[in-house]
């Protein structure tokens, strides 16, 4: 890992510039080259006493795919709304929380669980459309287009997330507020 750091470091003369004068941390933890293999984590609560964690600070998914902004965007999305109908009284701020964490949670498991079968080295080049598909729910032979959905950060809620046509509540399959 060592010599592979600075290999890369060596190829990027901007980066090579930036740490010519760097030394090397003595701190444990600090003090040596490690690897990862997975970047993805996912705390056990989204939210608690009031405070939401959206974004990267509930959850992080390996960086491959463009799901990280529509991650972000869609919690804080999720949160201001679980936030406004506890203080304009329209249900309490666990239920708020609790529905908040749900539909968080649900979004994250599918792109996450579509990450997993993406790793997964022997697979036909063709099963990662039909894994797409079936992570989306695509009905019919929409293999590719659920393949450009997910990786492009798409909701697995539909298409039309933020529009003023139909509200978040009956996408994700609750019925109306």
């Amino acid at each position: 890992p060592e010599a592979l750091l600075s290999d890369m470091i060596a190829q990027c003369p901007s980066v090579a510039d930036l740490l010519k004068a760097a030394r090397p941390s003595r701190l444990p933890l600090y003090d040596r080259v490690r690897v990862e293999q997975d970047f993805s984590y996912c705390h056990t609560e989204f939210h608690r006493n009031g405070v939401f964690l959206a974004g990267d600070a509930a959850c992080f998914i390996d960086p491959v795919f463009s799901s990280g902004v529509h991650l972000a965007t869609y919690s804080g999305w999720l949160a201001a709304e679980a936030i406004s109908r506890a203080a304009q009284g329209r249900t309490g701020l666990h239920r708020a929380a609790a529905r908040f964490e749900r539909l968080y949670r649900r979004e994250y498991m599918a792109f996450y669980r579509f990450l997993l079968s993406f790793y997964e080295m022997h697979r036909e080049p063709k099963s990662y459309f039909w894994a797409a598909r079936k992570v989306v729910g695509a009905k019919g032979p929409a293999a590719f287009d659920s393949f450009i959905s997910i990786v492009s950060g798409a909701s697995t809620a539909g298409a039309r997330l933020f529009s003023g046509g139909r509200d978040l509540a009956l996408q994700a399959g609750e019925g109306r507020r």
